[in-house]
């Protein structure tokens, strides 16, 4: 479900008809983002990731 929400860019809610949640929150945690988008954003803004 990351794979769907963040690197193919669907919403949450095409996230969680895919896996069949019922509900909108069980879905969310996959929301979070990777840690490899988080260093690549500070990386980008000029930033030195400490991970």
């Amino acid at each position: 479900m990351t794979n769907i929400i963040h690197e193919q860019k669907k919403s949450v809610k095409v996230a969680q008809k895919i896996a069949g949640h019922a509900s909108p929150s069980t879905t969310l945690i996959y929301e979070e983002p990777p840690e490899e988008s988080l260093k690549e954003a500070l990386q980008d803004a000029g930033y030195k990731y400490v991970g």
